[in-house]
Formats: C-alpha cells, sequence, structure tokens
C-alpha cells in the first residue's frame, strides 16, 4: 500500500512540475513515472489484489445478474478468483484495459470450470496448481497467458465487435479425467460458446438451469459421465442447439415439452439413463430438423404420440427396452428417410404390418426393423428376458472404457 501511495504522490508532483518545465524535461518526466507504476509489484500487493477481486466480482455479476449471495462460498470460485487476483501470468493490461474486460471474465470462467472438476491436493498453492492435477491433460491451463492455447481451449476473433480479443467458442475435454460438478459459472462464456464436449468423465450433480443462458450453443455432449437429476425447461432456450447428448448417465426425468422449441435439433441421446414419464408430443414439432432419436434403455411409458409420424428428416429411431404400450403410429413406417426402427422390446400390440407383403416392402427400404420382443399379433413375441422391461439398471452394466463419440449413430 505504501509503494502505491509513493507511487501515486510521485506521479502527482511530477505532473505539477510538469507544467513549469520544458518539452524535453516534460517527457523525461512521463517516462519516469511509467516505469515507477510499472515496477509496482501488482502480484504481491495486498490493496491491489482486493481491487482486482472487487472489479471480478463485479463483472460476474454484472454477467450473471441471479448469482446468490453465497455465490463466493465455493471453493473451486475462491480458488479461481486467488489464482486470477495474483497470477503472474495475468498482464495488468488485462486488468486495465477496456478493451478487455471479456477476457477476465473467460479465464476466470475456464478456471473455475478447472478446479471444480479437478480433484486437487489440499495442500495445492497458486504456485503448484497445476501439478496437482488429476486431468489427463492440462497443457497450459494456469500457466500459458493466452487462455487459447489451453488444451481443449478452441477460440477465435470477435469479429462482430470489430475486437482483436480471442473468444472462446469450444471446449473440447472428452476423456480426459475430469471429476466434480460442471459449475454455473460456464454460463459466462455465453455470449461465444457454441461447442462443449465433456463425454467419458466422472462428473457428477446436476445440470444447472443456468445452462438456458448459453444461447450460442450448438452440440452439447454429456454422454458417459455420472450425472444426476433432470434436464431443465430452460433447456428450449437453447435454439441454436443441433446436437444434444447425454447417453450412459443416471438421469431421471420426464423429458420436458420446451424440447419441441428446439427447431434446430438434430440428434438428441439419451440411451441407457433412467428416464421416466411418456414422449412428449411436442418432438413432433422438430419436423425440419431431427434426424436421430435414440432413447433406448430407459423407463419411458405410454404410447408412441401420432406427432412421431411428421418428423420427414427421421432417420434412426431407438427406443427399445422402454415401457411403451398401445399401437404403433400407422404411418410411422412411411417416414421417407428413415432407415433404423428399433423398437424392441416394449409392450406394444395391436398389428406390426398390414400383411406379409407390405412388411417385407418395409424390410427393404428400411436398413434395420426390429419390433421384436413386443405383443405384435402378427409377430412372434421372442422377448429379451435377460433386460427386462423397467428393472434394469443399464449404465451400470456398461464398461466405461467403451469410447463413444458425437457422431456414434445408434449403436
Amino acid at each position: 500500500k505504501n509503494d502505491v501511495n509513493r507511487s501515486g504522490h510521485t506521479m502527482i508532483h511530477s505532473l505539477v512540475l510538469c507544467g513549469f518545465a520544458g518539452p524535453r524535461l516534460q517527457i523525461l518526466l512521463g517516462v519516469l513515472v511509467l516505469v515507477a507504476l510499472l515496477t509496482v509489484d501488482f502480484g504481491a500487493n495486498e490493496s491491489l489484489v482486493l481491487l482486482r477481486k472487487r472489479r471480478l466480482v463485479h463483472l460476474i455479476s454484472s454477467k450473471l445478474p441471479s448469482l446468490s449471495e453465497n455465490y463466493l462460498n465455493d471453493e473451486s470460485r475462491r480458488q479461481a478468483l486467488h489464482w486470477m487476483a495474483n497470477s503472474r501470468a495475468n498482464e495488468i493490461s488485462i486488468w486495465f484495459g477496456s478493451a478487455d474486460r471479456y477476457r477476465i471474465v473467460q479465464q476466470y470462467s475456464l478456471a473455475t470450470f478447472y478446479f471444480a472438476s479437478n480433484k486437487l491436493s489440499k495442500n495445492a498453492t497458486a504456485a503448484n496448481f497445476t501439478s496437482k492435477t488429476s486431468w489427463v491433460r492440462s497443457d497450459g491451463w494456469l500457466e500459458e497467458p493466452d487462455e487459447c492455447k489451453w488444451y481443449g481451449v478452441e477460440c477465435m476473433k470477435d469479429v462482430l465487435n470489430d475486437s482483436d480479443s480471442n473468444l472462446v467458442v469450444g471446449l473440447n475435454l472428452s476423456q480426459n479425467g475430469l471429476m466434480g460438478s460442471i459449475p454455473l459459472d460456464l454460463a459466462l462464456l455465453s455470449d461465444s460458446l457454441s461447442v462443449l464436449d465433456l463425454i467419458s468423465n466422472r462428473l457428477t450433480g446436476k445440470i444447472s438451469s443456468v445452462l438456458g443462458n448459453m444461447s450460442l450453443l450448438q452440440s452439447l455432449h454429456l454422454d458417459r459421465n455420472e450425472l444426476t437429476g433432470s434436464l431443465p425447461s430452460h433447456i428450449g432456450l437453447l435454439t441454436h442447439l443441433q446436437h444434444l447428448t447425454a447417453s450412459h448417465n443416471d438421469f431421471q426425468f420426464s423429458l420436458p415439452t420446451e424440447l419441441g422449441l428446439l427447431s434446430k435439433l438434430q440428434r438428441l441421446d439419451f440411451q441407457k439413463n433412467s428416464l421416466l414419464g411418456p414422449l412428449p408430443s411436442e418432438l413432433g414439432l422438430l419436423t425440419t430438423s431431427l434426424k436421430t432419436l435414440q432413447l433406448s434403455h430407459n423407463n419411458i411409458f405410454g404410447q408412441l404420440p401420432n406427432s412421431i409420424e411428421r418428423l420427414r428428416l427421421l432417420e434412426g429411431l431407438d427406443l427399445s427396452y422402454n415401457v411403451l404400450t398401445g399401437s404403433l403410429p400407422s404411418k410411422l413406417e412411411n417416414l421417407p428417410n428413415l432407415s433404423i426402427m428399433r423398437l424392441r422390446n416394449n409392450f406394444l400390440k395391436g398389428e406390426a404390418g398390414s400383411n406379409d407383403a407390405r412388411r417385407k416392402q418395409t424390410q427393404q427400404r428400411i436398413q434395420e426393423w426390429d419390433l421384436s420382443g413386443n405383443f405384435f399379433s402378427d409377430l412372434p413375441i421372442d422377448r429379451d428376458r435377460s433386460v427386462p422391461g423397467a428393472s434394469r439398471s443399464p449404465r451400470t452394466q456398461e464398461k466405461r472404457e467403451r469410447k463413444i463419440t458425437p457422431d456414434t449413430c445408434l449403436e
């Protein structure tokens, strides 16, 4: 604090002298003042550290006004705040240049995610955070001044605002040893993030409703984790979302009707969870986008909504191993692009096809057509008794090392 005061007094005194000095002396005094200010130890000075923390909290609250008073009680946020305020990697310009305000929030958001999904030693300090990581790869994280050079971070220029700043547009950390929860602070990247890939980790907890703030998100991949809870209704706000995959988790919820608002959604995959309830008829609103609907190995019950017949672009439909009842929608098999239809092991009844000839034509057009294990009058029952109805827990039967990618289509 004394160093800052002395520097301030020096600057003021020098500026006063400049009024009585010649041009050369004014330039010399200006240079001396600048050198004096830049040699102040910003990292060690408690007053400036506190100033940085206050500014950061202000920026965060302006981005997420719904934050609670207990926001900073979270350990990962306190660690990120401490790192941001003390790290030598953060240049002075990032704190005092108005053009780089977004970078402050951007780095803080990524740092919070790092601490929240990392099993760090209790003895870890600001100097050795990266040496205590449980991540498989953490190249550059908290060490490289440019967050766009951190492993798994993808950036692009902010062309919309005619700025040289790099915005984080993708976070790809699949199979990377991530543990813990997904912090709501990722929503601080809402102005840029379009791809979030966290496949095959050990993430736990629930998906925050703040997810709805990430309006530019196009691909969300959460497969093969240990996530629980429900899918917040705010998912309907992600109007740019094209791929939503979260298979092989422990979700227990009914599909929200707001999924029908995702007019660009091409792939919906929640296979091998514990989903409940009926299929929402609002899925039929996705007539110009949905290509893959993969919801096998859940506890979905009720009848297939007739609105599913309107999904003209649907290529793959897998609702096997659920508790579906009733009869098939009469025009389901006529969907022009349908190549895979799996409804095995449900409680469907009625007729699978009008006659043998019609059924053979359907099977020739549809590459995989599996209605076995139901109660159709014109098909043998042949139920798979090893995986009965709703009594299974499929996720625990899977080997975690089996890899799944966003491009996998209806395994």
